[in-house]
């Protein structure tokens, strides 16, 4: 059986937060990790198997759903999940783009897909090409924000009404409405309150000097594709790497993070008008697209 319903993400805005509130849901099934079945190179339809299994055979729950956060952005994705789940429902979370970006950036160095920069240097770079052979996921920062242009490519092939996009704003400032809505549009008790809707995953960090721990720590433990835009666990993991994967994480617990205090920076106006600028015509479909004011949310 395949999944009633997606959560594409957008990446670093909410999908998260919506994922853990809806697997708690009684009659919904989602499994707990993200489901990367739809997205190049890992995509094979001769293993559309190991989708279908993700559902356990014992499960009561009226429908079943996935998520992956870069679904919404990756323009392979439509098409491969139109092919097999046409009638499927799409929920879609979209934040104010500088901030999703300014989020990601943090991500992103955490995991060591870019150099431990401060964001004014490393967006410089990024809108500069510096980093395009090197690491060429940097890019991803910027096209994430995309909206529009993401949103055209599924509208291209699903109704309208099969894709409903929920705003980070909404969701932060009347959760339990919002998530009465989504159970609604997927035929399940609209009264249910989960527990996760109380908290906060993947809360960013900030702080640079714990990030370069953090980044050391990753580039340890994990490989990267040619892109370095994924990693995955090195196995096996020599006894070295695992000691050493030890120290970093007891270093950064008792040494840094008391010493760095989590912190959020505050863009210049000079790099927040550059992002302004490029967001600017997305906002404005999106705006026309939703029938919603987003400048009086605080959107570029």
């Amino acid at each position: 059986m395949l999944p009633d319903f997606i959560i594409l993400g957008a990446q670093k805005a909410g999908s998260t937060f919506l994922h853990y509130c809806l697997e708690e849901h009684p009659d919904l099934y989602m499994p707990h990790h993200e489901v990367h079945f739809f997205e190049d190179p890992i995509y094979d339809p001769a293993r559309l198997s190991e989708l279908t299994d993700l559902r356990p055979p014992h499960t009561t729950a009226a429908h079943w759903g996935i998520k992956r956060a870069d679904y919404f952005s990756r323009p392979e994705c439509p098409r491969h999940i139109f092919t097999h789940c046409p009638d499927v429902q799409l929920f879609v979370v979209l934040r104010n783009p500088i901030q999703r970006l300014v989020s990601a950036y943090y991500h992103f160095m955490y995991y060591g897909f870019i150099p431990v920069r401060s964001i004014e240097t490393g967006i410089d770079n990024i809108l500069a090409g510096r980093y395009a052979r090197r690491y060429p996921a940097g890019h991803y920062l910027i096209d994430f924000g995309m909206y529009f242009q993401h949103l055209s490519r599924y509208l291209e092939l699903f109704p309208a009404q099969q894709l409903h996009v929920i705003l980070f704003d909404d969701l932060r400032e009347k959760p339990q409405m919002v998530l009465s809505n989504v159970f609604r549009q997927l035929g399940v008790a609209e009264n249910f309150s989960p527990q996760a809707m109380n908290s906060r995953p993947q809360a960013a960090l900030y702080s640079l000097p714990r990030l370069l721990f953090r980044s050391l720590r990753h580039r340890l433990v994990y490989e990267y594709d040619a892109e370095r835009s994924r990693s995955y666990p090195r196995k096996p993991l020599s006894s070295t790497r695992q000691a050493a994967n030890r120290l970093i994480l007891v270093a950064d617990r008792r040494l840094l993070r008391p010493l760095f205090p989590k912190q959020k920076p505050a863009l210049s106006p000079e790099l927040k008008a550059r992002l302004e600028a490029i967001y600017a015509d997305e906002m404005c479909r999106l705006e026309d697209f939703l029938q919603r004011d987003l400048k009086a949310l605080g959107w570029p």
